[in-house]
């Protein structure tokens, strides 16, 4: 034993003499390392790396310590940026020449991958010269260096990126990551990310790295949580070849979450949906430059998108797709204002469809789907891609319901043609005039009837064209109460604003809807006859109302009116309360110069008529009307002259005077035409057109009568 242990401590001796004097001989001159390590990295690279400080130790073992590592991108500007590196050297390699950094501790890591407008990126290096592992050159009369690694752990880390190429950005904190075995044939991978609040871990094997194999296997998990609870899994398997030509892939990839729009903490700005059980699979082949879709599986339950329409719900989405050459077929289920409609078909195959998604194919594919509420249904069939697509549109519905406040369709036809020359410049626009003039379409719609808010039409027919920025639905026609009805719309988008111009010859309206489209509260109630036609344009609310010229008369019959409206006019001492009926309504409008000019207005109701006409400023509301409002007294009437200045939201009423200078009331006098006055009001707002008559006159009450005397200041 005794021999043993004096031949073991002779050999240990040897070693650490030969040892030591190889690591002295390599190491002597820092500057001498650093300078081989940064040639050697930018021969593998092809791009500048810079290391501000390089320090050797020998003892209690050898290490070396390098900060203000940074290594260029692309552009030339840094993509990685270390504040500090340590590592280990092993021993028994440096007999062989090579240099094996072990326990290599990274701090304050900043890597930054980058891929330019022009598709150039970081991670696509040009090596100066290929060798099978990394090795530091050798000068005239000195040794050859191989260099290696055996393990590495980062800390405190950052990693961003920015695809100007496909419009991506984002940034992970790396708190902590460690790669173990990388020169093994199985190396370990765990990363440990942050963003905002929430977590991630990814872990797994990997093939041979250092050097790269010819054949790559990959077998990696990721989980995502956040706040102690989990948010989805993910996995990626396969095999890389990076041995051949073009980096040959075989991959299969897929993930799940429970709840889609807890990834928008990783994502904080995709504006995604919300969904539940959301799954999907993804199987690659093909080369790294140019990978192909072999495979494609996705679900998603309750879809609830941002811009998602009241009325609709989103129940179920799936898609497939088994091999390369299969259809991808969708289907998409949900709920209509409570009824059952299906979106379904196929779209290319999984191939095609992997071009156009992974490699920006903009070449069009075979498109099917159908719109099912159902037995009935409507088909469009073409082609759609990133590119130019065209779908042809035929189809019925028995009944269409659409969400509240739309109108609900019976009977329903459409029969069309749609065409885009960029689709994904189309799909991309959020502005509604760049959308217009990127569409080309013809339809020819139809319904049996055409119910919105209590008011029916049948026979409901319109033609629309989309051309060159120009939307037309000419004619629109349709019957209601026994009348025909037609109108014209035109809307054109152009670079000074949009243009429209619209034609009534007449149109029935529900009041609710004309008074919610301009922003008006819902201060009438009924149906109104529309009949003229109006034009505007420009880029502004205020340029808008400068531009609107055109006539229109607008006429309702038995319907109501809030009391607030009439002490707007009248007042606010009007004693009135909740709703009036309204006998007959009439107005008639001249548009110009930015202000509304009222040649006639009239109301009537069964106690109280009132006549008037003036001139409203569009863009400020302001007034300057002149009413004669006329209390009835049994077959007489009361009346007197106002005037009604301030704007809408703060009138100002005040007695009209005379020619003289004195203010006047009259009283006595019956109503035209034996008490019937709402014939010529409504005759001069229909400019022509028939309509229907007003309801006859109701006995009024003479205390009432009184009291709207006395709230308008006639009596006191």
């Amino acid at each position: 034993m005794r021999l043993k242990w004096k031949i073991g401590l002779v050999a240990s001796a040897v070693v650490l003499a030969v040892g030591g004097g190889t690591i002295v001989s390599a190491t002597r001159d820092a500057g001498w390392l650093r300078g081989r390590v940064v040639d050697a990295v930018q021969a593998r690279t092809g791009r500048q790396v810079h290391i501000g400080r390089l320090n050797v130790w020998l003892l209690p073992f050898p290490w070396v310590e390098a900060r203000d590592v940074r290594l260029a991108g692309v552009d030339g500007a840094d993509m990685l940026v270390v504040r500090q590196v340590r590592a280990r050297l092993s021993l028994t390699p440096l007999f062989a020449h090579r240099m094996v950094f072990r326990s290599v501790s990274v701090m304050g890591a900043t890597l930054r991958l980058q891929r330019l407008p022009d598709g150039r990126a970081d991670w696509d290096f040009q090596p100066e010269a290929t060798a099978g592992s990394t090795s530091v050159a050798a000068g005239p009369g000195r040794l050859h260096w191989n260099l290696g690694l055996a393990d590495v752990t980062l800390s405190q880390g950052e990693l961003r990126w920015d695809d100007q190429f496909a419009h991506h950005t984002g940034a992970v904190d790396l708190p902590h990551a460690r790669l173990t075995g990388l020169d093994g044939t199985a190396p370990d991978v765990n990363i440990q990310g942050t963003k905002n609040q929430a977590r991630f871990e990814l872990t797994g094997q990997t093939g041979p790295l250092l050097p790269l194999a010819q054949t790559l296997p990959l077998q990696l998990r990721l989980s995502l949580n956040a706040g102690g609870r989990s948010l989805g899994l993910a996995h990626l398997d396969g095999v890389l070849h990076p041995g051949q030509a073009e980096g040959g892939l075989s991959l299969h990839t897929g993930g799940s979450v429970g709840h889609l729009e807890d990834l928008g903490l990783f994502f904080p700005h995709a504006g995604l949906p919300a969904a539940r059980n959301v799954s999907l699979d993804v199987t690659l082949g093909g080369v790294w430059r140019e990978p192909q879709l072999l495979g494609l599986h996705g679900r998603a339950e309750d879809i609830t998108l941002p811009d998602s329409p009241a009325g609709l719900a989103l129940q179920r989405l799936g898609f497939d797709a088994a091999g390369a050459d299969t259809p991808l077929s969708f289907k998409l289920e949900g709920q209509l204002a409570g009824q059952a409609t299906v979106l379904s078909g196929a779209w290319g195959n999984a191939a095609t469809v992997g071009r156009a998604l992974l490699a920006q194919d903009t070449a069009p594919l075979p498109l099917d789907v159908t719109l099912a509420q159902g037995e009935a249904h409507v088909h469009a069939v073409g082609q759609a891609g990133a590119g130019a697509s065209e779908l042809d549109v035929d189809g019925a519905l028995d009944r269409l319901t659409l969400p509240p406040n739309w109108p609900g369709l019976t009977g329903f036809t459409v029969k069309g043609h749609v065409a885009a020359a960029e689709t994904a410049h189309l799909l991309a626009q959020s502005d509604w005039n760049a959308r217009l003039s990127a569409l080309t379409a013809s339809a020819d719609m139809q319904a049996a009837s055409v119910v919105w808010q209590g008011l029916t039409w049948t026979g409901a027919a319109l033609h629309g064209n989309v051309q060159g920025g120009q939307l037309t639905l000419d004619p629109v026609s349709a019957q209601a109460d026994g009348r025909a009805q037609s109108g014209r719309f035109v809307y054109t988008a152009s670079a000074t604003g949009p243009q429209f111009s619209v034609e009534a010859h007449p149109v029935l309206l529900p009041l609710s809807a004309v008074q919610g489209w301009l922003g008006w509260p819902p201060d009438m109630q009924g149906v109104a006859q529309f009949v003229g036609a109006v034009s505007a344009g420009g880029a502004t609310q205020a340029a808008l109302w400068q531009s609107l010229v055109g006539h229109v008369g607008i006429s309702v019959v038995d319907g109501a009116v809030r009391a607030n409206v009439l002490k707007t006019l009248l007042g606010p001492n009007v004693p009135a309360k909740g709703t009036l009926p309204v006998r007959c309504f009439g107005a008639h409008l001249q548009f110009a110069d930015g202000a509304a000019h009222i040649d006639q207005l009239g109301f009537e109701s069964d106690v109280l008529h009132v006549r008037g006409h003036g001139t409203v400023t569009l863009a400020t509301g302001a007034l300057d009307m002149h009413l004669e409002p006329h209390v009835l007294l049994g077959g007489a009437a009361a009346s007197s002259s106002v005037r009604l200045r301030g704007t809408w939201v703060a009138p100002a009423l005040s007695m009209e005077t005379a020619e003289d200078g004195r203010y006047g009331i009259t009283i006595g006098g019956g109503a035209e035409d034996g008490g019937e006055t709402c014939q010529p009001l409504l005759a001069a707002a229909r400019e022509g057109e028939g309509g229907p008559a007003a309801p006859p006159l109701k006995p009024r009450k003479e205390d009432k009568v009184m009291k709207l005397l006395h709230g308008l200041g006639l009596f006191q």
